[in-house]
């Protein structure tokens, strides 16, 4: 008899001990099992790779497969079918960060909510904010994608603030969520342990990075994916992170061989972006673990860090819409959108994803992707970090875990 291990209870179970751990709960959207680099990837992660090498990796950890499913799943440690009601957390179920708000924590919010209910229709009236679920403090998003330049529906609590992005040329939402979080633990009152919560968006799509970061990842996917696949698995079998027996699952039959690849150089781009996005991810990570050492929290600080589902394969088509998708840039360009070949992502003009191919590498070895109940919609890392208690540092754990 295997023991499935949900993360909520893992969280909730430290509230009894003396010395309560201040918590810091990271989720990434929409990213592959294999992308960051202590996992197998190409992608560089320094700081995950830093945390994972003082901490514990979890190899058979699973997720829901879609976003919202996953963060309700997360927020109650209940499955999704039983804690969600018309895409928000239903009434009857308590949440993490009333629970832990309960019991003395300070609680904070930054990133993708995506648990706000029917939040476009009447003005918003009806959404359901993050302070209506047991945090303090909110600054984000409701919904599960948008730019990065131009957050769509922008918060701090239920205050709209996209003043600060159209008066800062260089803002970038990744980059805001680490200001935010710092500024949330500054204004933590030292007597009181806190919780915070870090959903980025990042790498959901739109593709989108500054062109700085961008040109880090220059040639580095230039061989494609079917070389890189093949690679990445290797690199996971020398890491302990896979068996020596698993073998790649096939190419995904929407996926051209990379030979046959007509748009190498838009494709190589593609990639880029979506590296570039998890690496500055990681480097806003390690601002808020320099804060937390700064100030001598990091050794009582338990930090977890996973993925609502695989890497996703959607194709954005340049007629799709939504709300999410604004007309025009912050200068008043008329934004160019959908997976145009003749377009390199990475703007703020533009609103791409990285489509099929891509995605087959970020989740391997396993099969199809984000949507799908197969390990390669479900199938996610996770690293568990926390000097104080974690006594085999570096190690792996094939505990069958779930949000």
């Amino acid at each position: 008899m295997r023991t499935i291990l949900p993360l909520v209870f893992l969280i909730t179970g430290f509230l009894q001990l003396p010395g309560r751990p201040n918590i810091i709960l990271i989720m990434a959207d929409d990213m592959g099992y294999s992308d960051l680099g202590c996992f197998g990837g190409e992608i560089r992660t320094p700081i995950l790779d830093s945390l994972a090498k003082s901490g514990i990796r979890f190899t058979n950890f699973y997720s829901e497969n879609m976003c919202w499913v996953s963060r309700a799943s997360m927020m109650t440690g209940i499955y999704h079918r039983t804690s969600l009601k018309d895409n928000a957390i239903h009434p009857r179920c308590l949440t993490l960060p009333e629970t832990l708000k309960s019991n003395g924590y300070q609680t904070g919010m930054m990133g993708k909510w995506h648990l706000a209910g029917k939040y476009t229709k009447n003005n918003g009236i009806d959404a359901v904010y993050p302070d209506q679920r047991g945090f303090d403090y909110f600054y984000g998003i409701l919904g599960g994608a948008s730019s990065f330049y131009a957050p769509f529906g922008l918060k701090r609590n239920r205050d709209s603030i996209d003043n600060e992005f159209i008066e800062n040329k260089k803002y970038y939402f990744t980059n805001a969520i680490g200001e935010e979080a710092i500024s949330f633990l500054k204004k933590t009152p030292e007597q009181k342990p806190f919780f915070l919560y870090l959903p980025f968006t990042a790498a959901h799509w739109p593709l989108h990075a500054p062109a700085k970061d961008i040109e880090h990842y220059k040639g580095v996917f230039s061989q494609g994916w079917d070389q890189l696949r093949a690679k990445r698995l290797e690199r996971m079998k020398e890491l302990g992170v896979i068996g020596k027996s698993v073998e790649l699952s096939p190419r995904h039959p929407k996926v051209p061989s990379w030979k046959d690849e007509k748009n190498k150089d838009w494709q190589e781009r593609r990639m880029e972006v979506y590296a570039a996005q998890i690496t500055i991810m990681d480097q806003v990570i390690g601002d808020v673990i320099q804060h937390l050492k700064k100030n001598d929290q990091l050794n009582n600080t338990l930090i977890f860090f996973t993925i609502d589902n695989g890497g996703c394969h959607v194709e954005y088509p340049p007629e799709r819409k939504g709300d999410y998708l604004p007309e025009k840039t912050r200068i008043g360009e008329t934004m160019q959108p959908g997976n145009l070949p003749d377009i390199m992502p990475g703007p703020e003009i533009t609103y791409q994803s990285y489509g099929y191919g891509w995605a087959n590498l970020s989740n391997t070895p396993y099969r199809l992707f984000k949507q799908y109940d197969h390990e390669g919609g479900i199938h996610t890392p996770m690293i568990v970090h926390w000097p104080n208690k974690i006594k085999n540092k570096g190690s792996i754990s094939n505990t069958l875990s779930h949000l």
